[in-house]
């Protein structure tokens, strides 16, 4: 049986190089695949951790990729196995804005809250939901 298809996430950043190292070095992404235009904005972007991907690409205004004013918010959840403080040392030291430092929530885990370097909000943590059984209607 063949795996589901996967959600990705995807993001655009006024500064997207800047983005890539922000990512790189605090959050451990690897860079995969890159595209520029002729301006030398990135056109697509795809990081890697482990078998997940991101997807980014430059702000731009021929695109409709932009949130509308006064939708909901988004943030990213990045499930690390034990280093959520060192994640969390790695993204200030990059550049990034505590929300939430480090702490052990009631249902167990580890886990804190930043903005990268442009507001994107991530959560960082150690708790992986259970996928739940499944139930027809």
């Amino acid at each position: 049986m063949s795996e589901p298809p996967a959600v990705i996430a995807c993001l655009r950043y006024h500064d997207a190089p800047a983005a890539i190292t922000f990512l790189r070095d605090a959050l451990e992404f690897e860079l995969g695949h890159m595209t520029e235009d002729e301006q030398g904005r990135i056109v697509h972007a795809e990081l890697w951790r482990g078998d997940d991907v991101l997807m980014l690409g430059s702000d731009r205004d021929d695109t409709p990729w932009n949130q509308a004013p006064g939708t909901g918010g988004t943030y990213l959840v990045l499930e690390t196995e034990d280093a959520v403080d060192e994640h969390f040392a790695a993204a200030m030291h990059a550049g990034a804005i505590s929300v939430t430092e480090p702490e052990t929530p009631t249902y167990g885990g580890r886990e804190c809250m930043i903005r990268d370097p442009e507001g994107n909000l991530w959560s960082l943590g150690t708790y992986r939901p259970e996928r739940a059984a499944r139930t027809q209607a």
